[in-house]
């Protein structure tokens, strides 16, 4: 098994499930400000400081796995071109 081709399809693979976890973040957002705008019962009033905080911390959560993990990947070539047994070994 090549090992770069396994680090780039996994990092690939997180870089996925990362973007949807910065979606469903955008999601609550929205639902958040739907709550607001279109909520008539207290019920629904009550949904949207909750929403937006777990909106708000999954879309950073999710930003900034997609950007670590992006730096990382964009990092497997050079770092097994200079050093194979060293990438291998961390």
């Amino acid at each position: 098994m090549d090992i770069l081709k396994a680090s780039t399809d996994w990092a690939k693979a997180e870089l996925w499930s990362n973007g949807f976890f910065a979606l469903f973040g955008v999601v609550f957002l929205v639902a958040s400000l739907l709550f607001w705008s279109r909520g008539e019962t207290d019920m629904a009033k009550a949904f949207v400081l909750p929403m937006f905080v777990a909106g708000v911390l999954m879309l950073i959560l999710g930003g900034g796995l997609f950007y670590g993990t992006w730096k990382s990947l964009t990092g497997f070539a050079p770092a097994i071109a200079e050093d194979g047994a060293g990438f291998v070994a961390s």
